[in-house]
């Protein structure tokens, strides 16, 4: 630690000189002009090998072959000379050097070598022929019609070329070797091991390359050379290094990655017409592109913003963005204006996503729908790098188009008789959960003092960091370094530096912020409204599903990105640079209109969905149940936190929903009924109308509390409307659903799992009762109170109770305002402990 320590300090005193840097100057310079001589001469011999005929070609090869064979011989024979003569060359005193050998006389064995050789060249030979007989089928049958990158691609391949040219050598050693032994040169311990592990080595290289031909048959796989050319190319564009950053190297990668996008394609676009597609393997081909996009992404906030890695693009120009002289100059002339150019920074992730895009269509039309489903399950990595690589938008943009595949895949009327398509929707909306939790993980990982300290202190001078890699950045960031240039200090407040930095980071989460409201509040409703529209009814409750696991991911993700906002608002100081306004309130009001939309969407698609597939309902999951719950979730919801609106929009479709899931819960309990006792059984078809019956007592209890008449005009009309519907039957119907419910009031409680639930409900609304700033609490005798309100019947009902058990049986505040007195006065509802007879003696 000490020496490099010492070493440091003496190359650093070093660096504090002029000469240092002129002597590194012109060795950076000797060195760069010696890697450029080799590549033009190597790219010379290329070209001349490709312009030499094969005669010649051979000729030299086989030359090249004997000259290594003769090296590597005579190393060995060398070592061999001087294992011999050990005793003369050695000292007395290494015994153990000079005895750590066999002391062996070979030449009793050259014929026995000589036999040994014969043999592994004649295996040899064997083996060679047959493997070039495979290649040569495989060739015929695969590759002889294929474009030319793709026959240069089979015939260049890294690993069978090496294990091929070590063969070659093999052969041309044991041929010299034989000639030598022909003559009385007959190798000694080292030469005779060396051949020995030759002849191994042989074995085990056909056994790889031979194992290998067998791939070659699945075109897809010829492809692995051009991805790990990609991904070196990639990284040495990324890297933070000083030739990273020369606009020549830039461009140098960009072409070169370009070439193998096109032979990638060229691969994929013979694969596909070559009409034998294999879902596993062309899933392979999607996977390498998924895996070198999610690196790229990883590290393309890295490269500079105006690298020559992006390449230009010409863009036209709208009239009225062009400047005055740009119109005079057009109309003088008769021309039109000219186009403007732009940089492509999606161009790597265009290449990758149009032949992802070629093999989407064809599994699409091969109705291959699980390799689909696997390709749809192996995007769920990439969001957090899209994130990270400022690429966000265009992965939502492929998610969209991804979507409109799959809306056209199911007018094609096919998806009934296929349950793999809504597993792909299912897949689809996955992805959107994942965006969401990517935007999460990313920021919870984001630490703003660190973002500054890179921009101030870079590790090194031609460093790279993503909050500063912007055109205003990098000129903000000139000024400073100028500013302290002329004035030997920095002037400009550290407040104003910290804003500047805060603003891009700021942008950027404001822009993750406006995708996840995009996705919950617009994306996935209207997706699932169109599928309606389709009358594709599962798919569209596998959407309607997922949006309320969005809706619990985005508020997770709220809980992290919020302080994060008001931190960097906090460091706005300087009002006059302006940034996008954005408030916690504004965006919750835009997430909470999803709710009025939602009980729509549910009703309609699990309303059809049951009832077309009324006799195989067991067949699919619990889709009207799921319906049913979310509706009694959110109602509960509404209520506690005040929102008359939102209820009335949820409650005005609740009631078909829970007549429909009550009738197909007593069909099939009916129908297993052996499986539970009696009492069990009754609980469960009570259930529906007893938890109705019980949201609307809530509602009543609170809008009495809140003094708020129009919780109860609600539920009034919507009940009203319901018995006017059943005008020929109502006291039937009416004294049914009593019956119903007589059936739980007088059970013990616990007996079914639906009373812990509703344990819950009862507890979240005495929770908002208690908080509620609008009651009016009378205080009596011995520290006890009770709540008034305006409401004779809700007095009689909270008279007495205790504010754990406010809205304990619920329903029967709801059935003696609005369902006795419809029926027979023997058939009406009377509570647990008759508080109802107490109404008149209130009201005094």
């Amino acid at each position: 630690m000490k020496a490099k320590l010492y070493y440091m300090g003496i190359k650093s005193r070093c660096m504090n000189r002029k000469g240092y840097w002129i002597v590194k100057h012109i060795k950076d310079k000797i060195f760069f002009v010696l890697k450029r001589k080799i590549y033009i001469i190597k790219k010379h011999l290329s070209d001349l090998k490709d312009k030499t005929p094969l005669k010649n070609r051979i000729l030299i090869e086989t030359i090249k072959q004997i000259i290594m064979a003769v090296i590597i011989l005579s190393i060995f024979y060398g070592l061999d000379f001087l294992w011999r003569f050990r005793d003369q060359i050695l000292p007395n005193g290494h015994l153990i050097l000079r005895f750590s050998l066999p002391n062996l006389d070979f030449s009793d064995f050259s014929t026995l070598l000589s036999s040994a050789l014969i043999a592994m060249l004649g295996v040899t030979g064997v083996f060679l022929g047959l493997y070039f007989s495979n290649m040569a089928t495989v060739y015929s049958s695969r590759y002889a019609n294929a474009p030319s990158k793709v026959r240069i691609l089979f015939e260049n391949e890294t690993i069978t070329n090496k294990g091929i040219k070590d063969i070659i050598q093999f052969i041309v050693i044991c041929c010299i070797s034989l000639f030598l032994i022909q003559i009385d040169k007959t190798p000694a311990f080292f030469t005779t091991s060396f051949l020995f592990y030759l002849g191994i080595q042989n074995v085990v290289a056909f056994a790889r390359i031979g194992k290998r031909s067998f791939r070659f048959s699945d075109v897809s796989d010829i492809a692995t050379p051009v991805y790990m050319n990609i991904c070196d190319e990639m990284k040495l564009c990324c890297q933070n290094q000083f030739l990273s950053n020369d606009p020549s190297f830039q461009n140098h990668h960009y072409k070169q990655v370009a070439d193998h996008f096109d032979t990638l394609s060229k691969i994929c676009d013979y694969y596909i017409d070559s009409q034998e597609l294999k879902g596993i393997s062309i899933l392979n081909f999607t996977r390498n592109n998924i895996k070198i996009l999610g690196e790229y992404w990883s590290t393309k906030n890295l490269i500079p913003y105006n690298s020559k890695w992006f390449p230009t693009i010409l863009k036209y120009k709208k009239w009225f963005t062009a400047k005055s002289y740009e119109v005079q100059i057009a109309l003088k002339t008769g021309t039109s204006i000219q186009n403007e150019e732009e940089q492509d920074i999606f161009w790597f992730e265009k290449n990758v996503f149009a032949i992802n895009k070629k093999i989407i269509k064809q599994l699409i039309n091969s109705k291959k729908y699980d390799a689909l489903y696997e390709y749809l399950i192996n995007l769920k990595n990439l969001p957090y790098n899209a994130i990270k690589g400022n690429s966000l938008s265009f992965f939502l943009n492929e998610l969209e188009y991804l979507q409109n595949e799959l809306l056209t895949l199911v007018d094609k009327d096919i998806s009934d008789c296929n349950p793999n398509i809504p597993a792909l929707f299912d897949a689809l909306m996955l992805l959107y959960v994942e965006v969401v939790l990517g935007i999460q993980r990313y920021y919870s990982e984001y630490s703003f003092d660190n973002e500054f300290s890179e921009v101030i202190n870079p590790p090194v001078s031609f460093a790279i960091c993503p909050s500063a890699n912007s055109a205003e950045m990098h000129s903000f960031l000139l000024k400073l370094d100028l500013e302290k240039v002329i004035n030997d200090k920095q002037i400009t407040p550290s407040w104003y530096i910290r804003q500047q930095i805060a603003k891009a980071d700021y942008e950027k989460l404001i822009k993750s912020l406006h995708s996840i409201q995009n996705i919950y509040s617009d994306i996935a409703p209207s997706f699932a409204e169109q599928l309606i529209v389709k009358e594709k009814y599962a798919e569209a409750l596998v959407v309607i599903s997922r949006i309320a696991e969005i809706k619990s991911k985005c508020d997770y993700a709220l809980d992290t990105l919020v302080p994060l906002v008001r931190s960097l608002q906090n460091m706005h100081i300087d009002k006059e640079d302006t940034w996008e306004e954005w408030t916690e309130e504004q965006f919750a009001a835009k997430i909470e209109m999803v709710a009025t939309k939602l009980p729509d969407l549910w009703v309609r698609a699990s309303v059809s969905f049951t009832f077309e597939n009324i006799n195989d309902l067991a067949l699919y999951p619990d889709m009207l149940g799921h319906c049913y719950n979310v509706f009694c979730d959110s109602l509960i919801d509404t209520i506690t936190s005040d929102r008359l609106d939102v209820f009335e929009k949820i409650f005005s479709r609740f009631l078909p929903i829970v007549a429909l899931y009550h009738e197909i819960t007593r069909k099939e309990i009916i129908e297993k009924r052996r499986e539970y006792n009696d009492s069990y059984i009754l609980h469960l078809i009570a259930a529906p109308f007893l938890e109705y019956c019980t949201i609307c007592g809530y509602a009543l209890i609170w809008g009495a509390i809140t003094n708020n008449n129009n919780w109860k005009r609600t539920i009034e009309s919507n009940f009203m409307k319901f018995l006017e519907a059943k005008k020929e039957n109502k006291k039937e119907v009416l004294k049914y659903l009593i019956d119903v419910i007589k059936i739980t009031a007088d059970a013990l409680p616990g007996i079914s799992e639906r009373d812990l639930l509703r344990s819950s409900w009862e507890i979240r609304i005495n929770g908002a009762i208690k908080n509620c700033s609008t009651a009016h609490v009378i205080h009596d005798h011995w520290g006890h109170h009770y709540y008034k309100t305006d409401d004779a019947v809700i007095n009689a009902f909270l008279r007495g109770k205790w504010d754990h058990n406010l809205a304990d049986n619920a329903y029967e505040v709801f059935l003696n305002l609005f369902v006795n007195p419809f029926v027979d006065e023997d058939d009406r509802f009377y509570s647990k402990f008759k508080w109802e007879n107490k109404i008149d003696e209130r009201k005094k």
